[in-house]
């Protein structure tokens, strides 16, 4: 009985998320994964400049951590209530109709998340 309610959960992930981040094609996958990045340090530079300074001092990949967090939505790096928060986020949102504005739940959640440990991390 379960089976059902995950799958709607699982197409409703899907729905929110660009269409290029889950792609067999690896340059497809690759330009997804380097548009996300771009947004995310151009939205730290703009909302924490301060925390971006530090991060381009350290000269620090970004591929070191992004790409498991978006494409994982997190599971691999928050306990599972906060996931689970994050997911419950991620399915208020309105499906994105377009790949163009898919990122952007997603933008939001790491700038909250990278906010949150802006402290630590400096």
């Amino acid at each position: 009985e379960a089976e059902p309610d995950a799958f709607l959960v699982l197409r409703g992930l899907i729905e929110r998320l660009p269409s290029g981040l889950y792609s067999s094609n690896p340059e497809c996958l690759a330009h997804c994964r380097m548009n996300l990045q771009e947004q995310v340090m151009g939205a730290v530079a703009e909302e924490l400049p301060q925390l971006a300074a530090h991060l381009l001092d350290l000269d620090l990949d970004t591929n070191l951590f992004l790409p498991r967090w978006l494409s994982c939505l997190f599971v691999t790096t928050l306990p599972a209530p906060a996931v689970l928060r994050l997911w419950d986020f991620l399915l208020a949102a309105e499906p994105c109709p377009s790949s163009k504005d898919a990122g952007t739940v997603l933008l939001r959640l790491t700038m909250a998340l990278l906010a949150r440990a802006a402290e630590a991390l400096l």
